[in-house]
């Protein structure tokens, strides 16, 4: 049988796994979260360590680029007053060729892109412009600093003078050099000590994660194993006086309060199997004694009366019964192995028909289901859902029941379908509450437990359950499982 693709299930019960429409920075968040706490350790220190070095190189790069400028402007204003002290004779003399020819130096300097030779009157003297660079000489000399501003470029001017006399000023203009392949330089030793740095925090942080992360994990495996077996004698180790020994102590008195709890629980669970069972079992026998030694002797009412304490005196140990079942189901050790889901419900149908033979029911069982879990909880559990689809289906003239599969929000769901009587979805809540039922006892027998069980087992197995109804219009319960995360748990044992 095909899987089923079911894409109109109603959201009415808290327990349906919601829809997921996260964004993409909280799936990334969701993801982190989801680490383990080793690796996230880890991971904090990587990142701790990259920020560091990162902003300790940018911080490095900027300043030294700043004192490379400075450098930079103070060999240029060296080089302006060679220049100028070279011209003072030009000047004095008003040789103009002179003048250029001693500006013609300045094609020895790396990127000046012009020299500018100004007379006592700040008028314009002579120039110096390097190949395809147009000179941005100014006509005088105070208009030095609207130059730079304009072209964005470095320039230094210096006065010459002679036996205190001054002769004019001279202005030499740069373009900033291209640091370029000084910041890919210092990139590339950035990224050697981002490297080694970072191998040197993953080797130091892997060593010493396990100071933070062990008796956690150890708590988590811990905890785990209590879950699954049930067993309440079982304690954390490890931890000493920080945070989280205090966190393993408080586990291990937490365990002792539910270990002397559930010792409680099981006294009166033997008292309820025992001292409580008899007096029913009493109640029903003598009142069978009587009907039968005694029937004859009493009217229609009489006979009534003994009837009703029979089927209440039954009633009663059937919830008895079923209360114990739940109480097993809860503190019973799961044995984790595969499952054929297919074939443990064909065995329960089996033995439905077998206990009904005159109704005629079509049963679809889907072929191929299987699981990882314990064997004895999951047939309970189906149990249970096939139990009640047939019970809920007795009136019916045609009674259909079907198990399979189908994709609930892209993710696998197991389901029990029904024609019957179906129910309305306004109660669901009541479905898995204990002792809640949506059917009187005289139109469908029960306990109101069987779902109860339900719940239990399937949250056990690390799933959810749900359903989907329509008064008179059938039931489907839905239920999912995770065998990846019970092998897990096995493992770790």
């Amino acid at each position: 049988m095909a899987t089923l693709e079911q894409s109109d299930v109603r959201d009415t019960s808290a327990t349906e796994p919601p829809a997921s429409k996260a964004t993409l920075p909280e799936r990334l968040a969701g993801r982190l979260r989801d680490l383990s706490i080793r690796n996230k350790i880890v991971l904090l220190s990587l990142t701790t360590s990259a920020v560091a070095v990162i902003l300790a190189a940018t911080a490095l790069l900027s300043y030294q680029l700043r004192l490379e400028r400075q450098a930079d402007r103070e060999r240029l204003g060296t080089v302006a007053e060679v220049i100028g002290a070279s011209s003072s004779a030009a000047l004095s003399f008003g040789d103009e060729q002179a003048a250029r020819t001693t500006l013609l130096a300045l094609s020895a300097v790396n990127n000046v892109v012009a020299g500018c030779l100004y007379r006592s009157d700040d008028k314009l003297f002579a120039t110096y412009e390097r190949d395809a660079i147009k000179a941005p000489c100014p006509p005088t000399a105070g208009a030095h600093h609207d130059v730079k501003a304009l072209r964005s470029l470095s320039g230094v001017s210096r006065v010459i003078a002679r036996s205190n006399e001054t002769m004019g000023s001279v202005a030499i203009y740069m373009r900033p050099p291209a640091a370029s392949g000084r910041i890919a330089g210092y990139a590339g030793i950035a990224a050697v000590v981002l490297a080694t740095s970072g191998l040197l925090a993953f080797i130091i942080a892997s060593g010493l994660q396990m100071l933070i992360s062990a008796p956690i994990l150890d708590l988590v495996r811990t905890a785990r194993r209590v879950s699954r077996e049930k067993d309440y004698s079982i304690r954390a180790e490890g931890g000493g006086e920080d945070e989280v020994g205090q966190l393993l102590t408080a586990f291990n008195e937490m365990l002792d309060q539910i270990q002397q709890r559930d010792s409680e629980l099981q006294a009166f669970t033997y008292t309820v199997s025992h001292d409580l069972r008899s007096p029913l079992r009493g109640l029903d026998g003598f009142s069978t004694m009587v009907i039968e030694d005694y029937g004859d002797r009493l009217d229609d009412q009489g006979r009534g009366y003994l009837t009703q304490i029979r089927n209440s005196a039954r009633r009663m140990d059937a919830l008895v019964s079923d209360l114990l079942r739940l109480a097993r189901v809860t503190r019973a050790p799961m044995h984790v192995e595969p499952v054929d889901l297919s074939g443990l419900a064909g065995k329960i149908m089996v033995e439905l028909r077998r206990a009904d033979p005159q109704r005629a029911v079509q049963a679809h069982i889907q072929n191929g289901l299987t699981t990882i879990g314990d064997s004895g909880l999951l047939r309970a559990a189906l149990s249970n859902l096939l139990d009640n689809a047939w019970k809920f289906t007795g009136r019916n003239d045609s009674t259909e029941i079907e198990f399979g599969t189908c994709l609930v929000r892209g993710s696998q769901a197991y389901f029990v379908r029904d024609n019957g009587v179906g129910f309305d979805m306004r109660y669901t809540n009541k479905l898995f509450t204990a002792f809640q039922r949506l059917h009187s006892v005289d139109e469908f027998p029960g306990t109101g437990i069987g779902l109860v069980t339900v719940h239990r087992i399937v949250r056990r197995h690390g799933g959810e359950v749900w359903c989907d109804a329509v008064p008179d219009g059938g039931a489907t319960f839905y239920f999912t499982l995770a065998p990846h995360e019970v092998a897990r748990d096995l493992g770790e044992t």
